[in-house]
């Protein structure tokens, strides 16, 4: 629940006003008092649920997912193809695995450092906005607490391809690597 709770706390510390819901409330009908939905991770939705969600973003509701929104049905049963793809603008390419560290470590590292340490950092990234990023990314409380420079983000990363019409706003890649694959990280689709 690492996402939920992340954004629940982003959200509180931030004073925004939002509203919990549960799975049984994507409906269309309790989703139209509300501006935008934000699914952290939502993995698991049953055909009804993705229906509402589409119907939400067809009437003009705003839709931020992360990770494997989508990704299986009810019962956990990963789909061909993750059911909101086409909304949120990327094909689902799985989990994006970070180069495994080398076997050498810094010797300062080594003697201060517990042995499990570079495996609990396991999909540490450099994370970068693009030039013309989306106005989220250049507000100026973000700006404040990120810079606009590259940052680390430390989590799951899926790899996705951006669909026609999508634009990318943001992208990571395996930290400390300037020559690794830049994959997408932010994604912004319009209906």
């Amino acid at each position: 629940l690492a996402n939920v709770f992340g954004f629940f706390r982003a959200a509180l510390e931030e004073h925004l006003p939002f509203t919990l819901i549960n799975d049984w409330n994507l409906t269309a009908h309790d989703l139209a008092k509300f501006k935008v939905l934000v699914m952290p991770n939502a993995a698991c939705l049953d055909d009804k649920q993705c229906e509402a969600v589409r119907e939400f973003v067809k009437k003009g509701g705003g839709l931020v997912a992360s990770l494997d929104t989508g990704l299986c049905d009810e019962f956990g049963t990963p789909r061909k193809e993750p059911a909101l793809g086409d909304i949120l603008g990327v094909h689902h390419k799985g989990t994006a695995e970070p180069p495994k560290p080398g076997e050498k470590i810094d010797e300062n590292f080594a003697r201060t450092l517990p042995p499990d340490y570079w495996t609990k950092r396991k999909g540490v990234w450099d994370f970068k906005r693009h030039v013309k990023p989306a106005a989220f990314l250049e507000d100026e409380r973000f700006t404040k607490l990120v810079g606009k420079g590259t940052v680390t983000f430390k989590g799951p990363v899926a790899r996705v391809e951006v669909l026609p019409g999508s634009t990318l706003q943001a992208t990571v890649r395996p930290k400390d690597q300037a020559k690794a694959e830049e994959l997408p990280a932010i994604v912004r689709n319009k209906h």
